[in-house]
């Protein structure tokens, strides 16, 4: 191998495989068990679309020259990225008949070949660490995911892994994504290994990890994220070529602070406070609210109050962005939560109309026809 590799990255598959080139890129080679060669055609059919939506999205090259796919049976997990190669699940092959699986199959293949860029290629410096190649091969998978499936696809995910992660920490206790500098933590097992971590436990770590690099990228803006993103693989691309130089590799490595510094050189803006309080601690911000719209002032009267009492959750001082759906429209207002109980009014933009149904523009671009009850505000 070519490129400076971590021992962890590296795997051999031996068996009786059936070989296909990729017929529309031909550096890339999947491998399935006898008899499977129909299946393994029509699932890879889309493959090179993959690699071609990161190379353009990064503005980089694949950092290997060859990838290989393995199908095997009795697999221990779906996917297992490697570098330049992937061991994948038997079951993950469809058959042009069931329609079912097809998603699925796609998502995990693209999220490992988004693991070849960030785990592989760029690994984590230690363990504490860990959140940095989890959290961006997913964030850059998602995007392909909305491509290929659409926004609402995506976003039905990230609220089904939002309330997953939510419940295990306010039933479970915090997920710390980067636990270098925590002292104390109610946890049955030290999480500074991972060898000492459940298995729920890194799913959920792993999909807090995707949340937070997704509330990261919304901070300093999707154009200055893959901005970023490229940096830390041109870094680390020249770093490869350096074959006798070890001390060169460690751009090859990310850490929590590396990472802040390329964020840092790339955008002018400090992120530090961001990764204090969301990733060297755990738990969830709560907020229990009410709002009443006064109509003779034509505002909508909002009371937030913070608990962080309970189990899991934690203390927030931040903005917080919240978005009105009025019939003209939504009206996205952003305010500063400093105190444990905050009231906040905010003008409406509609004026009262006295009629039974109008088509109300919504934030994903549709419009819906609604009933309506001589009021200017549709929800909040």
């Amino acid at each position: 191998m070519s490129v400076p590799t971590a021992a962890p990255n590296i795997a051999v598959a031996v068996g009786p495989f059936e070989i296909f080139v990729d017929p529309n890129m031909h550096e890339v080679t999947h491998f399935c068990l006898p008899r499977l060669l129909p299946l393994l055609k029509h699932t890879t059919s889309f493959f090179h679309e993959v690699i071609e939506f990161y190379e353009e999205t990064l503005s980089t090259r694949f950092p290997y020259t060859c990838y290989k796919q393995v199908f095997v049976d009795m697999a221990y997990s779906d996917i297992a990225p490697y570098a330049s190669m992937t061991i994948c699940s038997l079951y993950l092959l469809t058959n042009k008949r069931v329609i079912d699986q097809t998603p699925v199959t796609r998502q995990l293949l693209a999220q490992a070949v988004a693991q070849q860029f960030f785990g592989c290629f760029i690994s984590m410096n230690s363990w504490c660490d860990a959140w940095l190649p989890k959290g961006l091969a997913t964030y850059l998978c998602s995007h392909y995911r909305s491509k290929s499936f659409g926004n609402n696809a995506l976003r039905y995910s990230i609220a089904k892994d939002m309330r997953e992660v939510c419940d295990h920490e306010q039933q479970v206790g915090p997920v710390v994504l980067d636990p270098s500098v925590v002292r104390d933590v109610a946890s049955y097992l030290p999480m500074k290994s991972p060898h000492t971590t459940s298995p729920i436990y890194s799913a959920i770590y792993e999909k807090k990890a995707h949340l937070i690099m997704r509330m990261l990228a919304l901070k300093i803006g999707t154009v200055f994220m893959f901005q970023v993103l490229n940096k830390l693989l041109t870094l680390a691309s020249n770093a490869s070529k350096m074959k006798f130089s070890a001390n060169a590799w460690s751009n090859m490595l990310i850490s929590t602070s590396s990472f802040l510094k390329c964020i840092s050189s790339v955008t002018g803006k400090d992120c530090g406070t961001f990764v204090e309080q969301w990733v060297h601690q755990g738990g969830v911000a709560r907020f229990v609210g009410s709002f009443v719209f006064n109509r003779k002032r034509n505002v909508v009267e909002i009371e937030l109050r913070q608990d962080w009492t309970a189990k899991g959750t934690m203390k927030y001082a931040g903005p917080l962005t919240i978005m009105i759906q009025e019939l003209d429209g939504t009206f996205p207002h952003t305010f500063m939560i400093e105190e444990n109980k905050t009231r906040f009014e905010i003008t409406c933009h509609s004026k009262s109309r006295r009629q039974k149904k109008k088509k109300i523009p919504l934030s994903t671009n549709e419009e819906v026809e609604m009933n309506l009850d001589d009021t200017e505000l549709a929800f909040l």
